[in-house]
């Protein structure tokens, strides 16, 4: 079992176990593609049709791997040498909780009402 960190595109974080690829697939909404942060201590799973599925942007984890990322994300840790996912490490907690807190993520995730 591994512990990770689902993002989806409404800002819900929250920490679940998953047991393998049917728990990623679902968390995702299909099939799996692996995204990683710039300096390679965070990674996680993407929908891989996402984008051809029009999913809605998924801000804080764009923030988070510093890419353009769509649906909902699940954070892991990096895998270990036998290729296993492991923990979200508390460095992806530290993060996000910089991100949720920032005010780039309230603007965007906000209507202007002006």
């Amino acid at each position: 079992m591994t512990t990770g960190i689902l993002i989806t595109t409404r800002g819900l974080v929250e920490q679940r176990d998953f047991s393998g690829l049917e728990d990623y697939q679902a968390a995702v909404g299909g099939l799996i593609e692996a995204v990683y942060s710039a300096d390679g201590k965070i990674e996680g799973f993407a929908n891989e049709e996402g984008m051809l599925r029009g999913l809605d942007a998924n801000v804080i984890a764009s923030i988070l791997f510093s890419c353009y990322l769509v649906g909902d994300i699940v954070v892991i840790g990096p895998a270990d040498d036998e290729g296993r996912t492991t923990d979200a490490p508390e460095e992806a907690r530290l993060r996000l909780e910089g991100i949720i807190h920032s005010k780039i993520v309230h603007a965007k995730a906000s209507p202007n009402l002006d």
